[in-house]
């Protein structure tokens, strides 16, 4: 949740495609859109994780004795082998799409990486020097060049799809935090923001990458599972399942854990789930963010006045509900001075008239 709303309230590769837009209204719409999409992505990954536990779960190919895979990451590309390789066109379909993808977000974040590079560094860094497009290529190349290393690096780490957590909620809940304190309050200043931005990175990537902590093992399966055999698709090679049925003519290999093997480890100071990195470093962030900078502004003095323009509606909102209700407080102070003056001013008449009368 909070790598989505990073991403598309602070991230480089979604603004930088708004802004390709005519104008804002048609910025929302395609927000919009989008946020309706990404909900459908999301329930679809879990209806096909639904789908891999109810197929395999009498038989689980990371612990069965034959081993086809390897890696959870294997677990979709095995199953769309297991039950639809003898399709002709399936697996190279599936191919082209995963590729496709891949180059589309990549194309987009290697452009980011060059225009950032060259607006908020070399410029400011090198105002004389004149960056056109072919600076913008060449740092393009070179960014290119970095994440073809990077991915032989992350691809030894082990899981990827929990390395790709951890690495971009790392991040994420930083920046996040980040522009809520830009947008929601008036308070935050450049000072406190950085000490909340590294404070959090700091801290996510301790929990991340803590020394000595230990992968988290698996939740307890059964693998009762019948042998494995090899079969040609094609002059290729794809690993399937000879059947899932129970079958007393199969051998199984029951290797199901127990329980107790899963038992937390008492040499652990503390253990916290790494989907849980990314909201703590955003509370983090928050949190030192904004009493960071009030404590600056309290030693260098009063602190700028912010625009509306640069702030969300809902706090823009909420500002204009204060300031009704300090008006109307103030009205209504008003009028009881206004009130008590003329009650002293008829008891001074009053008292007056009675003396003249004596």
């Amino acid at each position: 949740m909070i790598i989505i709303m990073s991403n598309f309230g602070g991230d480089q590769l979604q603004v930088q495609r708004l802004m390709t837009l005519r104008n804002v209204k048609r910025s929302r719409i395609a927000t919009y859109i989008s946020t309706a999409m990404i909900v459908c992505f999301q329930l679809l990954c879990c209806l096909s994780g639904l789908v891999l536990y109810a197929y395999f779960r009498n038989c689980d190919p990371l612990t069965s004795s034959s081993r086809p895979i390897h890696s959870a990451d294997q677990l979709i590309p095995y199953f769309i082998s297991s039950t639809l390789g003898h399709l002709p066109g399936i697996l190279g379909l599936c191919i082209c799409g995963i590729f496709s993808a891949c180059l589309s977000t990549v194309s987009s974040s290697i452009n980011s990486l060059a225009s950032i590079a060259a607006e908020d560094f070399i410029k400011p860094l090198f105002p004389k020097f004149n960056v056109n497009v072919f600076h913008i290529k060449v740092m393009s190349l070179f960014f290119g060049v970095i994440c073809i290393a990077l991915s032989f690096v992350i691809a030894s780490l082990g899981h990827l799809v929990k390395m790709s957590v951890i690495l971009v909620g790392n991040l994420s809940g930083p920046n996040l935090g980040v522009f809520l304190l830009a947008a929601c309050t008036k308070t935050a200043n450049e000072e406190g923001v950085i000490l909340g931005l590294l404070t959090s990175i700091a801290l996510a990537s301790y929990l991340s990458f803590i020394p000595g902590r230990k992968t988290d093992p698996f939740l307890p399966l059964y693998n009762e599972c019948p042998s494995f055999e090899t079969i040609d698709h094609n002059t290729s090679y794809v690993s399937s399942f000879s059947g899932l049925q129970n079958n007393t003519n199969f051998m199984y290999s029951n290797a199901s854990m127990s329980i107790n093997e899963l038992k937390a480890d008492k040499e652990q100071t503390f253990h916290i789930s790494y989907m849980w990195v990314s909201c703590l470093a955003l509370f983090t962030c928050l949190f030192i963010g904004y009493f960071g900078s009030i404590v600056i502004s309290f030693f260098r003095g009063k602190s700028k006045d912010v625009s509306e323009i640069h702030l969300s509606p809902i706090r823009i909102w909420f500002s204009k509900r204060k300031l009704k209700n300090n008006d109307v407080k103030s009205q209504k102070e008003k009028e009881e001075v206004e009130l008590q003056m003329a009650l002293t001013s008829s008891d001074r008449t009053t008292q007056e008239e009675n003396s003249f009368i004596y």
